[in-house]
């Protein structure tokens, strides 16, 4: 899952990650910094798992607000602008097409790591971002072409060819845990 973030935006997700090399090394390990003279305020893009980013989120959560939601005492302004860019990252995440199953129109290149649900929920997925009792999977994106319309379906299908470690769910389990 993709978010972007300025740098100093970044050092407060890494600050997050203190005490916790394990979620540092998956947080560092897909980073798309800007071409040298594109100009500040060019957002970095950050590759990471979804859970990882669900544990960042309630790291900082736990920093910018008080259990009832004020902001709390010491949490910056910026703090809780890093909350607000994963929250909407992840917020679309939870909602996309690929969890329910359905086709978009158009090229999408997202992979997605998930757990199949016994059934499906109150929102129409069949497949959970989160660790569910149900058989772990790689949704990977297909293209096909109809009456010059590109399409993107999600399977599982030819998404397990890969030496990559996030193909692996003790690894998604291990961030879940951590």
């Amino acid at each position: 899952m993709i978010v972007r973030l300025s740098r100093g935006n970044l050092n407060r997700v890494e600050d997050a990650c203190e005490g916790d090399p394990f979620l540092l090394g998956m947080l560092r390990r897909d980073i798309t910094y800007p071409e040298i003279g594109a100009g500040e305020g060019i957002a970095i893009t950050v590759n990471a798992p979804y859970l990882l980013w669900v544990k960042l989120r309630d790291r900082l959560m736990k920093v910018a607000y008080t259990k009832t939601g004020g902001k709390a005492r010491g949490g910056s302004f910026n703090i809780v602008s890093v909350v607000r860019q994963i929250t909407t990252a992840t917020n679309t995440h939870e909602r996309h097409a690929a969890l329910r199953g359905a086709a978009m129109l158009g090229t999408h290149f997202e992979w997605f790591y998930v757990w199949r649900m016994p059934e499906a929920d109150s929102a129409g997925r069949i497949w959970s971002p989160t660790p569910v009792p149900g058989k772990f999977a790689v949704l990977a994106p297909r293209w096909t072409v109809t009456k010059h319309m590109q399409i993107t379906e999600w399977s599982t299908h030819g998404a397990h060819h890969s030496v990559d470690d996030l193909f692996s769910e003790s690894v998604h389990i291990d961030i879940w845990r951590s």
